[in-house]
């Protein structure tokens, strides 16, 4: 009966971590712990691929409509919780007075959440596509090979014999926990400007 509720304050904690911006002060940005540590973790990922600022500009543009995609969907969810916030009202104050959530409440719930789960991994999946195609484009065979070796398969695809995992999954797993990440964008941004 508490999964959906679970489920809405484990999506809330994960979005107020990985959405959570910099701090500004004055012209220079100031970093919590974990967004350094995360910085560090991109950085590990990214550098070992050695990646040419040419190359880096041409994934710029994808990963940059993934998070805007990603920014609409967020937003979009919002709006559906909201619509939702006077029937949530009111279970609540029925609970208070240990009146039981309906059935069809709580199916309604499970319902909005399944949603979100399908459109965030079609919307995954789709810029997942989109980047791996530029990087088999603008990379060689052994920046392909740095990225399908640099995160394990366990990461990847834990339900999966580290051996079964294929080139491709890595690949695409790596996109998607490294290039997907709301961070990696702008720390790409700054690395093509250095060199």
């Amino acid at each position: 009966m508490t999964r959906p509720f679970l489920a809405l304050s484990i999506l809330l904690a994960f979005a107020a971590l990985t959405y959570s911006a910099p701090i500004e002060t004055g012209a220079q940005k100031k970093f919590t712990p974990v967004e350094k540590i995360k910085r560090l973790d991109i950085y590990n990922q990214v550098l070992p691929v050695v990646m040419t600022t040419d190359q880096i500009k041409a994934l710029l543009p994808s990963i940059e409509q993934a998070q805007e995609k990603e920014r609409r969907l967020v937003k979009q969810e919002a709006d559906e919780m909201k619509a939702m916030e006077d029937r949530l009202d009111k279970a609540l104050a029925a609970a208070e007075k240990g009146e039981v959530p309906s059935r069809e409440l709580q199916q309604d719930i499970h319902k909005l959440f399944r949603d979100f789960r399908m459109r965030r991994l079609a919307l995954t999946i789709e810029s997942t596509d989109e980047i791996v195609s530029l990087l088999r484009k603008n990379l060689d065979a052994g920046q392909m090979k740095a990225i399908a070796n640099a995160i394990t398969a366990a990461e990847i695809a834990p339900e999966k014999k580290p051996e079964d995992v294929t080139e491709e999954e890595r690949i695409r797993g790596w996109v998607r926990i490294v290039l997907l990440d709301p961070m990696a964008y702008d720390l790409l941004v700054e690395m093509s400007r250095k060199s």
